[in-house]
């Protein structure tokens, strides 16, 4: 296996990670949904960033796309994981407060990823 294969490997396996993610948190118990048209965005940001790097790997437009829609999926994610666990009865569930931390870190890159994305398409 070449490292072009792997590097596409990995692009794919991370779209799909991401559409796991949203997914999750569209079934999620409880959850609001306030910023569903965002998400669906983002995840067209992590899809079509995919096909770029995978297509134009000299390109920064693609890994800048995949970042900023990975940043809000992992946000929305991670917000929704932890307010349907402190909403659920008993316990709460395995990994609320980690996933809840890193849903608010990550979302920080999201304006990173954006600002970059629009500073960049001008070198196309």
């Amino acid at each position: 296996m070449t490292i072009r294969q792997l590097a596409r490997l990995v692009i794919v396996l991370w779209a799909a990670l991401m559409v796991v993610l949203a997914i999750g948190s569209y079934t999620l118990p409880g959850a609001s949904l306030d910023f569903d048209g965002l998400l669906a965005a983002a995840l067209c940001w992590v899809i079509v960033g995919g096909i770029l790097s995978i297509k134009v790997p000299s390109n920064l437009v693609g890994p800048l796309a995949i970042v900023a829609g990975s940043a809000w999926v992992v946000f929305l994610f991670g917000s929704r994981y932890g307010a349907a666990s402190l909403a659920s009865t008993g316990s709460g569930w395995w990994g609320a407060y980690f996933f809840a931390w890193l849903g608010a870190w990550v979302g920080a890159l999201l304006p990173i990823g954006v600002t970059l994305l629009i500073l960049d398409g001008g070198t196309l």
